[in-house]
């Protein structure tokens, strides 16, 4: 008793809304930002019971979106860790969340318990960080092409969300863009609220 809301959905997930949209607004406070652009991000819907990405698809979805080359170890490059034949193939981002030992055949083995290891790992881990950072990453190829800020807000938004950014999402982009100390850290900094935002972290 007492571990969901009335429409099922975990208490323990609204926890991490709350802590990974605190973490956002002192990051942006600290930087003197508008917190309008991230609004989205923070919304829950109480209409809507969601369930969080297995471990192994939010981290192909992290790479996928970020446009990272992907480089499993122990596996020839292009793997995606849902087609990891071994699950001691050491992946410490998949254990903390949730990665099953393989042990039975039992989905009971998977864990969707929420930690607050795995809100600081999407705040400020490598997996993300490094993934959304990589020059061979989808911002580092958009930004060599000479794409516009449009067109690079556009393109983060379609490589996230799948989806193009409303009018009002990319009049708040394009001013942060111009508050932002450089076009790469603002491209940066719109993709891992993305990523960290609910439309990427879960089903409905």
């Amino acid at each position: 008793a007492g571990t969901a809301t009335a429409d099922g959905t975990s208490l323990v997930l609204h926890a991490r809304y709350r802590f990974a949209t605190a973490a956002l607004a002192v990051l942006l406070a600290a930087r003197g930002d508008d917190l309008d652009l991230f609004e989205a991000a923070a919304c829950d819907r109480a209409d809507i019971v969601a369930r969080r990405l297995a471990a192994e698809q939010l981290y192909d979805s992290i790479i996928q979106a970020a446009g990272a080359p992907r480089a499993l170890p122990g596996v020839p490059a292009g793997f995606r860790a849902a087609e990891l034949p071994d699950p001691q193939v050491e992946v410490a981002f998949l254990d903390m969340f949730g990665r099953p030992p393989r042990e039975s055949p039992c989905e009971c083995e998977r864990t969707s318990d929420v930690s607050l290891g795995q809100t600081l790992n999407m705040v400020n881990g490598a997996t993300i960080g490094d993934s959304i950072a990589h020059p061979q990453g989808i911002i580092a190829r958009t930004m060599a092409s000479g794409a516009s800020t449009e067109q690079l807000i556009e393109t983060i938004y379609l490589s996230v969300l799948c989806r193009q950014p409303s009018a009002e999402e990319l009049q708040q982009a394009v001013g942060y863009f111009a508050s932002a100390g450089t076009p790469k850290e603002a491209a940066e900094d719109l993709m891992w609220a993305l990523i960290n935002s609910p439309g990427f972290l879960f089903n409905r």
